[in-house]
């Protein structure tokens, strides 16, 4: 090998040499990170027919006569005509539209502590549909635990009918004895009216697939009822990503008086759903 081979050769070998040292110091190649997941991919659309148990107590009135009323779940189901309820959730990213549907026709004998009323019987049909828009506040991206919140509003038609037969008896005037006379009276009145509501509800994750779940809202204010307010917490199990069930406890409380219509009551009881997610 000649002088000037051997010269090129070692100049070659010193600058791989160099070059994997830099490389060596540099460190390895930087590869990049996945990108974090997006909040929510794309439209959703979820269905949660559910179960209200719910028993009724407070006062309720037609033609300025209000009477108490006082029924368990175990009288309303009794007395059940029919009932639907379902919920449905449009969602978008961020933004989100809840609709709830809740209708019963409910029928019962109530007891006045009045001798003169043999019998009296309430009506009631009460349909109420909420609407608000939901704004996801926080969403983890690994336990699936969320906070929204929540503004729109609620309606509420209900029906009420009051019937009794009411002793309107007189003594009689050449006796003295008294003669019955029994009279049916029946008042009944039909009221829409609409809450403003606002509120807030959240699901936080205890591990893989169980969770609790919690919804409050409060609204009216005066433009539809004086005050209405409403609490639920469930406890629920996720089966996979699209569909879970849950179980729980359901309070809505309604305060609204116009002209001689009073509806001032809370409804309660158990609550239990399926969700499925398209």
């Amino acid at each position: 090998m000649t002088v000037s081979r051997h010269r090129n050769f070692s100049c070659a070998a010193l600058s791989a040499l160099l070059l994997s040292s830099a490389v060596a110091w540099a460190g390895p190649a930087e590869v990049p990170l996945p990108p974090a997941p997006a909040l929510s991919s794309g439209w959703e659309f979820r269905l949660e027919p559910y179960a209200w148990l719910a028993g009724i107590n407070g006062e309720s009135g037609v033609a300025f006569e209000t009477v108490p009323i006082d029924l368990s779940f175990k009288n309303v189901f009794k007395n059940l005509k029919m009932t639907f309820s379902t919920q449905a959730e449009l969602r978008y990213n961020r933004w989100g539209l809840l609709m709830d549907v809740f209708y019963a026709n409910i029928g019962g004998y109530l007891n006045i502590p009045d001798p003169r009323i043999q019998q009296f019987s309430v009506d009631l049909k009460s349909l109420i549909f909420q609407f608000p828009v939901t704004y996801r506040v926080y969403q983890s991206s690994n336990s699936g635990t969320y906070f929204d919140l929540l503004a729109g509003g609620r309606v509420n038609s209900t029906r009420v009918r009051l019937s009794r037969f009411r002793d309107v008896s007189l003594p009689d005037p050449e006796g003295g004895l008294v003669r019955p006379n029994f009279r049916y009276f029946t008042n009944s009145a039909t009221k829409t009216w609409v809450d403003p509501i606002v509120g807030g509800r959240t699901q936080v994750f205890l591990g893989n697939s169980v969770f609790v779940g919690a919804y409050g809202d409060i609204g009216g204010f005066g433009v539809g009822s004086h005050l209405s307010w409403q609490v639920q917490g469930t406890l629920g199990y996720k089966f996979n990503r699209k569909m879970f069930a849950e179980i729980g406890w359901r309070l809505l409380s309604e305060n609204y008086t116009s002209g001689g219509f009073t509806y001032n009551a809370k409804q309660q009881g158990l609550f239990t759903g399926f969700s499925y997610t398209f």
